[in-house]
């Protein structure tokens, strides 16, 4: 049987959690950079296909992956940060004073 101190699991949790952080920072990083990247270079080649900058920059296509992978981008968020996001503590106690203010 495993005896660990409340301390030890303490930092495995912070420790565990760390990696969760910066996981997701580093996605988003890469998210940033590649799609920056990949718009800016069909940008690039449309205008040099004839197309007008305008044409080429309200194309969707050069928006879908921003979209696809941003939905990816969003679920991963919900992860690492859940529902203390949306709806945390500070929320609560938000809403529960300004109900307090408003029964009034």
């Amino acid at each position: 049987m495993d005896f660990r101190s409340t301390k030890e699991l303490d930092y495995e949790m912070a420790r565990k959690r760390v990696e969760q952080l910066k996981g997701y920072y580093t996605h988003l990083l890469v998210y940033l950079v590649v799609n920056t990247f990949l718009s800016v270079r069909w940008v690039y080649n449309d205008v040099q296909d004839g197309f007008t900058l305008l044409e080429s920059v309200t194309d969707i296509n050069t928006y879908l992956i921003w979209i696809f992978w941003g939905i990816g981008i969003a679920l991963q968020t919900l992860k690492v940060f859940g529902s203390r996001m949306l709806l945390g503590r500070q929320w609560e106690k938000a809403k529960i004073k300004e109900y307090m203010e408003f029964d009034k």
